[in-house]
């Protein structure tokens, strides 16, 4: 099957199905329009994960990243500002860290760095680009020395709102320090 969507002929499909519930029910033979309702809800359940799966194979996109209750702990007390980030701040906030955790790398001389650093520089990266669809350096490398100024600024900040930190986190330059994995 590869990396094709097959569209027209499983939407064909679909309809085909699904145009049995009016003909059943209109010959009211109520069993032909229960047996076209059932087979369109699973041929359609079934086209949809195909799709998604084709999708995901197509973008190659790791899995993302959940975080766990004690990383949100940890970004609370990294950043003790954040409790003041309205809800969908933080949901966006906490999605695009686990897709910083899951496509980019650290690096603190010569090995990975710890999952409380991964954490702290995910955060400021999921700042900078957060008015992007995209994260423009999935699959990089990134040595720690890059984020460390940056995480300084923000280290001892007790009040900042969203905007704010976004407009500082935007200001990292990684250009110099990205080398791809």
């Amino acid at each position: 099957m590869g990396n094709r969507y097959y569209f027209i002929p499983v939407l064909s499909i679909i309809l085909f199905f699904l145009t049995l519930i009016p003909v059943g029910v209109y010959t009211e033979n109520i069993l032909l329009a229960k047996i076209g309702g059932f087979l369109t809800l699973i041929v359609t359940l079934i086209a949809l994960r195909y799709w998604f799966y084709v999708l995901r194979k197509k973008s190659n996109r790791g899995s993302v990243v959940k975080l766990t209750t004690n990383d949100v702990y940890l970004l609370n007390k990294l950043y003790p500002f954040i409790r003041g980030w309205g809800s969908e701040s933080l949901a966006i906030t906490h999605g695009r860290i686990g897709i910083v955790l899951s496509e980019v790398r650290f690096i603190k001389n010569q090995t990975d760095v710890s999952r409380e650093d991964a954490i702290r520089f995910s955060f400021l990266l999921a700042l900078k680009y957060c008015k992007e669809d995209l994260l423009p350096i999935a699959k990089s490398c990134i040595p720690s020395e890059a984020l460390e100024k940056v995480y300084s600024s923000l280290e001892f900040n007790k009040t900042m709102s969203f905007n704010d930190c976004v407009s500082i986190c935007e200001q990292i330059e990684l250009a110099k320090y990205m080398s791809k994995n």
